[in-house]
């Protein structure tokens, strides 16, 4: 974190590890660990596959202590009365982002996240539909977003699906010259591929409804 602050960074962002039972006075020692070592604002990524990410109590304890706490990115269904109940104990100081490639956006944004935190290919897709969303056009919104959950799904299925169909996605448009993974990884069988394709083709069809470029 030092290192990256006197390189001029932002903000400093990093993951609870959740591959370790730990309890929350744990977790509150390793973050503040963090955010004692430097003076940028720091964001905390909290993704818990065996059960619930940080709450309003953790949040608003650590925040206490370091302010530069500042943002969290949680990642889990049913989010809405984390969100109400993290808004209550500490208002606007801690900005709340959703994760899980913006699968929870649309109910969480009237409870006021400060933003999504998605994959990079079609992040300008999902901006189009947060702001939409955020401003009241409800109905844009709604159709923008049903038009790409079906990628959104696919890619959630798995994290080395997500890795490979975000690849193929962004040289498509034209971010990546090639789609390469390392060799560890989960090969697409061809019918799978035809999938990923045809998904992809969608995708590009919505970018030119919602009058991006492609």
């Amino acid at each position: 974190a030092r290192r990256y602050a006197e390189m001029g960074d932002d903000i400093i962002a990093f993951a609870i590890p959740r591959q370790f039972v730990s309890t929350d006075e744990d977790l509150m020692r390793y973050c503040g660990a963090v955010a004692g070592a430097v003076d940028r604002p720091i964001l905390i990524q909290d993704f818990n596959p065996g059960g619930p990410t940080i709450g309003a109590p953790f949040i608003q304890t650590l925040h206490r202590h370091h302010g530069n706490f500042r943002y969290a990115k949680l990642e889990e269904p049913l989010i809405v009365d984390k969100l109400i109940s993290i808004r209550d104990a500490v208002g606007d100081d801690v900005g709340i982002l959703e994760g899980w490639g913006g699968y929870y956006m649309m109910e969480a944004i009237p409870e006021g996240i400060a933003g999504i935190m998605p994959g990079v290919p079609f992040s300008d897709l999902l901006n189009v539909i947060f702001q939409a969303r955020q401003r009241g056009d409800d109905e844009r919104a709604y159709d923008l977003f049903g038009a790409v959950l079906p990628m959104i799904s696919f890619t959630l299925q798995d994290m080395e699906v997500f890795h490979q169909v975000e690849k193929r996605i962004a040289v498509r448009r034209g971010l990546f010259d090639a789609a390469h993974v390392r060799a560890i990884t989960w090969t697409p069988s061809d019918r799978v591929c035809e999938h990923i394709e045809f998904l992809i083709d969608q995708l590009i069809r919505v970018l030119r409804s919602a009058g991006l470029e492609p």
